[in-house]
């Protein structure tokens, strides 16, 4: 084992703890963040290197790509999990939750379905299809999106929009 296998490992073990406390705050997290629970300080290359490759094995995920001064958030890793008693085929990220509401759940699915043929759709569009769909406001619409990427269900990608002048969100369903 060379010395800079065991450097590697050991910035791989450091990055995955400060990740284990930061994820006891309940929310997703940024590099910089990790970065700071780490205590020693790591070469720039070197993090960002470990960070991606801890992501491609999937002990970390991103639920937000970084995109012009919004940093990406990241979350301890492995694969989504879905619920029993998730209807239509829309899953809950948490049991029962979003589902089984009387409004939000028909909200929910046809949010959902809409996003079936894997395009991206800007989050305004999607909110308007939820809202119709449950009959409830479009900004209870979409807020349901982002917990539904937080558990990776869905991508989000950040874009600006030069017609408009500001960013947009946008939302697929992973191929």
């Amino acid at each position: 084992m060379t010395m800079n296998t065991i450097i590697r490992a050991d910035v791989r073990a450091r990055i995955m703890e400060a990740a284990r406390s930061l994820a006891d705050l309940g929310r997703p997290f940024r590099q910089a963040e990790i970065i700071a629970a780490m205590g020693r300080s790591v070469t720039p290359r070197v993090f960002a290197y470990e960070l991606e490759d801890l992501r491609q094995s999937g002990e970390l995920r991103r639920v937000r790509e970084k995109s012009g001064p919004r940093p990406a958030l990241y979350v301890l890793g492995g694969k989504p999990e879905t619920w029993p008693g998730a209807d239509a085929g829309a899953p809950d990220w948490k049991p029962g939750y979003p589902s089984t509401g009387e409004y939000i759940g028909p909200a929910w699915r046809a949010m959902w379905e809409w996003m079936a043929d894997g395009q991206w759709r800007v989050a305004g569009d999607l909110a308007i299809v939820g809202a119709e769909a449950g009959d409830i406001l479009p900004g209870t619409a979409r807020n349901l999106l982002f917990p539904a990427a937080k558990a990776g269900f869905i991508e989000p990608d950040a874009r600006y929009d030069e017609t408009i002048k500001r960013w947009c969100t946008w939302y697929r369903r992973p191929a």
